[in-house]
């Protein structure tokens, strides 16, 4: 099989299907998780199957802020609901990452749900 037919492959089966989720479930893992994520993509540079290496935390990132425009700013989007209400201030110490108001968090669930981590870290 050529280098890039081995590729597409790799991105079909591997990265589409890491990707589709990742958003809802990127909270939720844990460093070991991540670092079993980041063994596959070396090994499949080593092996050949891949010519450039993927990073799990950038992948994570590029697919979180696409996900968050995409609901954000279209109103139809079955998870816009799920977004609090927009802040309402008169004064601009700093840019943010969003609008929004920052929801109370009392619970760590709660807190690693896709929408309140990505508002967090978006500050």
């Amino acid at each position: 099989m050529s280098a890039k037919a081995r590729e597409v492959v790799f991105h079909s089966l591997v990265i589409s299907r890491l990707l589709y989720a990742l958003p809802a479930f990127v909270g939720f893992l844990s460093g070991a998780d991540i670092a079993r994520f980041n063994s596959v993509f070396r090994k499949s540079v080593r092996w050949g199957i891949i010519d450039r290496m993927f990073d799990f935390d950038e992948l994570s990132i590029s697919s979180q802020d696409q996900l968050f425009k995409r609901f954000s700013t279209n109103i139809n989007h079955c998870l816009h609901q799920l977004l609090p209400e927009l802040r309402n201030t008169c004064y601009m110490l700093r840019q943010r990452g969003h609008s929004f108001s920052l929801p109370v968090v009392s619970r760590t669930l709660f807190k690693k749900s896709f929408v309140v981590n990505y508002l967090y870290s978006h500050m």
